[in-house]
């Protein structure tokens, strides 16, 4: 299994990473006005595990920022959410669903406690 999330017009501030997956997080701030970041993870041993249960996961999983004078807005970002599943055992055909920023929920951050 795997996923990239992928954002534009904000970057990455913080991020869940599931237990036992390879996780990789890039910021790209060259663009000071249009800022980007990607989110891609994966997992290969133990991949079938991953259940309807577990989708939890994908709520909350990572908090966007502005970078610089940028202003972080609904209209100016761009989000894109793609997760593989594999659909047989030796892993060579996947499922893909593809989510973008209308089918992903925005909320304020929560305060840590």
């Amino acid at each position: 299994m795997r996923f990239d999330f992928e954002v534009r017009g904000a970057i990455l501030t913080r991020v869940k990473t599931p237990n036992g997956w390879q996780a990789k997080v890039e910021n790209n701030t060259s663009n000071i006005v249009n800022a980007n970041a990607k989110f891609d993870a994966n997992i290969v041993d133990g991949a079938a595990a991953f259940t309807q249960a577990d989708l939890s996961y994908f709520r909350g999983f990572a908090e966007l920022g502005a970078f610089g004078s940028q202003v972080l807005t609904p209209s100016t970002l761009s989000m894109r959410l793609t997760i593989w599943i594999a659909t047989n055992m030796d892993m060579t055909k996947f499922r893909k669903l593809v989510l973008s920023k209308k089918q992903l929920k925005i909320s304020d951050a929560q305060p840590s406690s």
